[in-house]
């Protein structure tokens, strides 16, 4: 197999296009050369490769297969379906940014009717509603970085969300019942400075 291009490069992994059965389109991710001794890209990695490998949702982008769990650093991969673009890519240039003309912003502003902003807003709540309540029995899954760049677009348009690597798994017998009927709160330590600031929770 071989590794045609950098698609996409993280904090502690970098996401590589290729082609297997002759000439299917996957992508590969695995660990930068620089983390392959780091023990907590390792451990993220191995457990976005846990989740990954359990998850199944039209609105979540499929794992195709993973390395064993005991595979040396650099031979740690996770295969994924590939993007057509990423929500990040796809959404208007904000104005006159990078030189982007009136004329270029208004031609992708018409790509951008409300009706498909309301349908990907949809997809995304069905999305977190499946990871939060029904992806597994007795866990929630909190992505904690969803962020355009974490969310794709498939070539038939369906929104998918990727980058399970800062995740968290919360027990649902954490989520106890108040006397009044409402959620109590969470006896859970919530780590601040997770994920992306721009898109942090201000709580």
């Amino acid at each position: 197999m071989v590794l045609d291009r950098i698609w996409r490069r993280g904090e502690f992994c970098s996401v590589f296009s290729t082609t297997i059965d002759g000439g299917s389109n996957i992508a590969i991710k695995m660990l930068r050369q620089n983390k392959l001794s780091s023990t907590s890209a390792a451990r993220d990695l191995e457990f976005e490769m846990h989740l990954m490998s359990r998850i199944h949702h039209k609105h979540v982008l499929r794992c195709i297969g993973t390395s064993v769990p005991d595979a040396a650093p650099d031979r740690k991969i996770i295969a994924l379906q590939t993007l057509q673009t990423t929500l990040h890519e796809a959404l208007p240039p904000p104005p006159l940014a990078d030189g982007t003309s009136t004329l270029a912003r208004m031609a992708a502003l018409k790509r951008w009717p409300m009706s498909r902003s309301l349908q990907l807003s949809l997809e995304l709540a069905v999305a977190l509603r499946y990871l939060h309540d029904q992806c597994f029995a007795t866990y929630r899954l909190l992505h904690r970085d969803i962020k355009p760049r974490n969310l794709g677009i498939m070539r038939d348009g369906r929104l998918v969300v990727f980058d399970f690597g800062i995740s968290k798994l919360v027990r649902r017998s954490t989520f106890s019942k108040g006397s009044s009927g409402e959620d109590a709160e969470p006896a859970i330590p919530m780590t601040g400075m997770v994920g992306s600031l721009r898109y942090m929770a201000p709580e």
